[in-house]
């Protein structure tokens, strides 16, 4: 739109499918103070990489080993921000305690 500068209060953040770029526009007729960003609720594996400070190959480690669930779309490969979060929670309950395992006979 001409004359109408970037502002980043007017677009969310979000990928939009047609382009490269991480801002998808709020439509028009939200008023500026009311434009909220959109949360991203799925990441490509550098994204995830990233987010969880680790390499891609232990990421993809990871996801073989089934601690980390993807969803394709075509080609790409995404994690939800679901997943991500539950990956988070199960690897701060750590492994259990030898004192709280029970013996086998």
């Amino acid at each position: 739109m001409p004359g109408r500068g970037l502002l980043h209060s007017r677009f969310a953040t979000a990928r939009d499918p047609e382009s490269k770029s991480r801002y998808v526009e709020v439509p028009s007729n939200v008023p500026a103070d009311r434009a909220r960003p959109l949360p991203a609720l799925r990441f490509d594996i550098n994204e995830v990489a990233g987010i969880l400070r680790m390499s891609r190959a232990k990421l993809y480690k990871r996801i073989g080993d089934g601690a980390i669930k993807i969803q394709k779309d075509g080609a790409r490969t995404y994690v939800t921000l679901k997943e991500i979060e539950q990956y988070v929670e199960a690897c701060g309950k750590g492994p259990t305690p030898p004192s709280t395992l029970t013996p086998t006979s």
